[in-house]
């Protein structure tokens, strides 16, 4: 562990020679002398050498008076806790050695008056596990990508103020100083009686929670201070709709919670919350074109639950059924939802060892060019076969490995599955293998995906042109410069990149002169609008035609997904299409079944029978 003024001047310098670092200095030898008295000491709790680079040019850039000593593990940590006091610790989620919620856990067995606040730098950019975080104790959660000198300071300011006026009171307990709204323990309590009541008095009560779901996206675009003033405008006008005993409170990073009491009957519940919604939907003029994507989950107790944790559940539940892009969702709690959610949680649960377990199989999907039915690549895939669930498709647990901070492992453990078993199929078939592999937007904005790739595939003995990554348009609406750079970074070593489901409902524009992709995978959408025969329909074909006449301008080759019959394959390369792929053409194979159906498909020939010139693989 090293300690040094943020701003101080020494002449030693640090392994990167362009930040200088002095050592704490020695108290002259009494115990009870500070070393440093001046301004508060921070901790700073991070695995990667390059971020604890960034986070000391940042504070030097704040201009704060403040200490900083450095801990690079989990164990480190912990033991700097236990020797010294800090006021404020900033903690990194994801640790060499575990996660910072480790570090979290000691700091809450702290004596209250001497526990530090702690604020989350992280490069988990999720509204969920920044709602995980607040509830263990966090101060505040603030993101890697695109952090700022003035974005630190408000953070380490709001937490040191935290720290000094409510040394008792970490989880958000009393009043919020962004929203002056009451916190989660604040909440719970009001809700708690709200219960009794209704079960007393046969009143029902609703029980909203309110998500702002594109509050990075606002943060991103227009700066923190605009996604501020955002969640102060919500607020407000979430006060100004409280009757005299009803309750708003702010229970996460962009979530709040809310109470209308004694309703007349529960069959006033719907209107209720679509008025409300109505009025949190007007538009917001400091957003300008920017619209601020409001969801709403609705509970009524006595009937969702007798506890406070059952209505919070059964809450949390009708949220998370929000249909993603539907801005002013609103849904309200069933009990189907809650054995949802129970599945949901023992799936989480369950996913930090599925690797260790061997629970995850890689799938690999036969790719065919369009005309002659070579198989031209495979497309990887993952599913979980889960010891009570069965098998788990992809769609269900990489958005919750995403939340919990995991999707680096499995996509690291995705990246070298895909490199063995290209490295496989050139030792037993002779022939060329180019895989692909989805990344999201969190291991891209992680700043380390290039990186890794190279050195998976060099270790592995295969070229980088044989694997593609693919994502889909969404990942570069953040206008990240981070995410943008390592996109750049993995063309420029030599990997192949993919935009996955284009054209579809939740379109972002792109720049193909900008975005160096070889390849366009098609939303299934574009396939359903087709005519249902293989004849010859313009208006319908429109779609797909100007997509691959767009798409050859570029030079970039385009994949038709999700084909379902002869007529749409026909009617793919009717359109231009390059490749095909889709469970009527080959489903997703394990390695050793894709061997068999390769031989098999090529003894056969069926490729004619689809109308291409031959089934050569």
């Amino acid at each position: 562990m090293t300690a040094h003024p943020a701003i101080s001047k020494s002449a030693d310098r640090d392994a990167f020679g362009d930040i200088e670092i002095v050592e704490a200095p020695a108290a002259n030898g009494d115990p009870n002398v500070l070393p440093y008295a001046a301004g508060p000491r921070l901790l700073l709790v991070e695995d990667e050498p390059v971020d604890r680079l960034q986070m000391r040019r940042l504070l030097q850039k704040t201009g704060m008076s403040t200490t900083l000593d450095e801990a690079e593990s989990v164990a480190t940590a912990r033991q700097a806790i236990a020797g010294q006091d800090f006021d404020c610790v900033l903690l990194d989620y994801r640790l060499g050695d575990g996660e910072g919620t480790e570090v979290m856990d000691s700091i809450n067995a702290i004596e209250s008056d001497r526990a530090p606040a702690v604020v989350f730098v992280t490069g988990q950019s999720n509204a969920d596990l920044a709602y995980k975080l607040l509830k263990n104790g966090a101060v505040d959660v603030i993101a890697k990508d695109g952090l700022t000198p003035a974005a630190l300071t408000r953070a380490v300011q709001v937490a040191l103020s935290r720290r000094n006026a409510q040394p008792r009171s970490r989880n958000l307990l009393q009043l919020d100083p962004l929203t002056q709204l009451p916190g989660q323990q604040s909440f719970e309590e009001a809700l708690d009686a709200t219960i009794k009541s209704s079960i007393r008095t046969m009143k029902p009560a609703m029980v909203f929670m309110v998500d702002i779901a594109n509050l990075g996206a606002v943060t991103e675009a227009l700066g923190r201070d605009a996604g501020d003033v955002l969640m102060k405008a919500v607020a407000g006008r979430l006060k100004s709709v409280l009757r005299n005993n009803d309750v708003a409170a702010r229970i996460g990073i962009n979530r709040f919670a809310m109470i209308a009491q004694e309703l007349p009957g529960a069959s006033v519940a719907g209107t209720l919350a679509a008025k409300t919604m109505a009025w949190l939907r007007q538009p917001y003029e400091f957003l300008g074109a920017q619209e601020a994507d409001i969801r709403m989950g609705v509970s009524i107790c006595p009937y969702d639950g007798h506890g406070t944790l059952a209505v919070m559940r059964a809450t949390e539940a009708a949220l998370a059924t929000t249909l993603p892009g539907a801005a002013g969702s609103v849904r309200f709690y069933k009990a189907q939802l809650g054995r949802r959610m129970d599945r949901r949680r023992e799936l989480t649960a369950d996913l930090a060892s599925a690797i260790q377990k061997a629970q995850l199989q890689p799938l690999f999907q036969p790719v065919l060019d369009c005309t002659t039915g070579r198989m031209e690549s495979v497309s990887a895939e993952i599913r979980w076969q889960h010891p009570v669930h069965g098998p788990v498709f992809a769609d269900e647990f990489l958005p919750l490995a995403e939340a919990v901070g995991l999707i680096g492992p499995i996509g690291e453990w995705m990246l070298v599955q895909c490199c063995d078993a290209i490295g496989v199929w050139s030792t037993l078939q002779s022939r060329r293998l180019c895989c692909s592999l989805p990344v999201s937007h969190a291991e891209l904005s992680g700043g380390y995906l290039a990186s890794l790739a190279r050195g998976k595939t060099a270790a592995a003995g295969i070229d980088p042109s044989q694997i593609t990554f693919r994502f889909d348009a969404a990942v570069l609406a953040h206008n990240s410069t981070i995410v943008a750079h390592e996109i750049q970074q993995l063309s420029e070593a030599g990997f192949q990149l993919a935009l996955e489901d284009y054209g579809d409902a939740g379109f972002h524009p792109v720049d193909f002169e900008k975005l160096p992709v070889q390849w366009l995978s098609l939303s299934p959408s574009i396939m359903r609008g087709l005519a249902p025969a293989a004849e010859s329909d313009d208006i319908r074909q429109w779609p797909l035609r100007s997509i691959t006449t767009m798409a050859k301008d570029f030079g970039i080759r385009v994949i038709v997904t999700s084909i379902a019959s002869d007529a749409q394959l026909a009617q793919a390369r009717a359109c231009g299409a390059s490749l095909v792929q889709g469970d009527f053409v080959a489903p997703p194979l394990a390695l050793d079944d894709l061997a068999v159906w390769r031989r098999n498909v090529s003894r056969a020939g069926i490729w004619n029978r689809k109308g291409g010139e031959d089934g050569a693989m």
